[in-house]
């Protein structure tokens, strides 16, 4: 029994209100058995207090049990009902895989190197693109051996959001990004590839792979991609207070929402910030900021 919204740190507690005495004792040792704090909106005192002391034994009386069992179901239901739309601006330890992350960014690569993203930075993605050509081509290191890590945060996560997002929540509207014409751009144009993935093609084609600077065909090439955790949570909020997202949506929803949907292959940290100093002196990583257009 666990929410992953409403745990503690052992990582299955809930706090639940009981408003009724009926069968209270039994509720309160089936939830401490399974590891759930209990709060209670009633007395207890006398002998009540010293049973609820005991352990859960099997002298408890089937109808009993299985009323009291339903009880602590049906609560710890509505905690996790409630608790799902709490917006989550830390992620925890228990949460967050850092397994996977050390074996992402901690391969035997030659070379490695963090682009620090944040806002509206599509230039990054050029950068990016330039960087993977010196490396292979200029210092001829093996396409394999090269560790580029993309690390999105502020409003740059949107890069890594799918279409449906970007339409669902208008968010080129929303967070004032517009191509050089102008004009808000209204779908993530920062993501799909505009060239074939192809090794045998001249690497000074402009229409070629190796010219192309979206964030898919970088993929290709061995772009590891991140988000911040956080500013999703952050966007949740100002989307909200925005009217961008649909009505009845907590700041928690859209944030959920928000990080369900990313782009393929694309790694959820804690807080950018942090990522990046990990990166750094963990790993290694050379750092590179991008400055925001305008």
């Amino acid at each position: 029994m666990g929410c992953r919204d409403a745990r503690g740190a052992s990582g299955n507690a809930f706090t639940i209100t009981v408003a009724a005495a009926v069968n209270v004792g039994i509720a309160h040792r089936i939830a401490v058995a399974y590891g759930i704090s209990v709060t209670y909106g009633i007395a207890v005192a006398g002998d009540e207090a010293e049973f609820l002391k005991k352990p859960l034994g099997a002298n408890v009386e089937r109808k009993a049990f299985l009323a009291a069992s339903a009880m602590v179901a049906a609560m710890a239901t509505d905690a996790c009902a409630k608790g799902s739309r709490r917006l989550e601006l830390v992620e925890s330890q228990s949460e967050f895989d850092y397994g996977a992350f050390e074996k992402l960014v901690g391969r035997p690569f030659d070379v490695r190197q963090l682009w620090d993203m944040d806002g509206y930075v599509p230039t990054g993605l050029g950068g990016i693109k330039n960087a993977f050509n010196g490396y292979q081509f200029g210092f001829g290191i093996a396409p394999a051996r090269i560790g580029m890590a993309a690390c999105l945060h502020g409003t740059a996560n949107a890069f890594a959001y799918n279409d449906a997002m970007w339409t669902k929540y208008r968010l080129g509207e929303a967070f004032g990004f517009k191509d050089p014409n102008g004009n808000v751009v209204a779908t993530n144009i920062f993501y799909h590839a505009r060239s074939q993935e192809s090794a045998a093609i001249d690497p000074n084609d402009p229409g070629s792979a190796y010219q192309d600077g979206t964030i898919e065909a970088l993929q290709r090439r061995g772009l590891m991609v991140m988000v911040c955790h956080t500013a999703a949570g952050e966007q949740g909020r100002s989307l909200v207070a925005a009217g961008a997202a649909p009505s009845g949506m907590s700041p928690g929803d859209v944030q959920r929402d928000l990080l369900a949907n990313l782009v393929p292959e694309v790694t959820v940290v804690p807080s950018m910030v942090s990522a990046i100093g990990i990166l750094q002196n963990r790993f290694r990583y050379a750092y590179t900021a991008v400055s925001q257009a305008g």
